[in-house]
């Protein structure tokens, strides 16, 4: 008999068998049994992949490129290059930078090989783009225009020619090389005024 009391003495209540494991024991036995959280939502779906095209139309809007098959061609050749589609936009930019660049260059040398300063050309260049009659033209019209301004001051035609061929358009540099080239004036000393 000693045996049952021990096994009853041991016996659990049963309390816990009417809970889940996971689900949180109420402190009140009063009130129900609150109900199990809401799933969590549904992550929403994924964006379609980009395709091909895709990356070819982004390239056209921010290069400005108009060819399709050339768009094509280069976002191809970036991608055949392990390069993404921002490196492909970033070096056909930066190219289109050199090229600008490199005729800029082409255009005053161009312009400084008919006779004119580099300064001048550059200047002729940022105003006319790179169309050389255009520039030569814009180039002579200042050229007229200083030395007119210099023969309004009392200098020779060629000697203002001369000094906007050493010094451009900077119509003060000219002027001050036009009087260093003046022959200095006698002084008149006090013996060339005694009787």
């Amino acid at each position: 008999m000693e045996k049952k009391e021990d096994l009853h003495d041991h016996h659990r209540s049963g309390w816990h068998t009417m809970y889940q494991s996971r689900q949180a024991v109420p402190q009140h036995f009063n009130k129900p049994i609150p109900p199990p959280p809401p799933d969590p939502p549904t992550p929403p779906p994924s964006p379609p992949r980009r395709t091909r095209d895709d990356d070819i139309d982004e390239f056209m809007s921010f290069t400005g490129v108009t060819d399709r098959a050339l768009a094509a061609r280069l976002v191809e050749d970036a991608f055949a290059q392990g390069k993404s589609l921002r490196q492909a936009i970033r070096e056909y930019l930066e190219s289109l930078d050199q090229m600008k660049k490199d005729r800029r260059d082409a255009v005053i040398a161009e312009l400084v090989g008919m006779g004119f300063d580099a300064d001048l050309a550059g200047r002729a260049f940022d105003a006319c783009g790179d169309d050389v009659q255009r520039c030569a033209a814009w180039c002579r019209a200042r050229r007229d225009a200083v030395i007119a301004e210099l023969v309004g001051m009392g200098f020779d035609a060629s000697l203002a020619a001369r000094a906007f061929d050493i010094h451009g358009d900077d119509v003060e540099r000219c002027a001050a090389w036009c009087l260093a080239q003046r022959p200095p004036v006698p002084q008149a000393s006090d013996a060339d005024f005694a009787l």
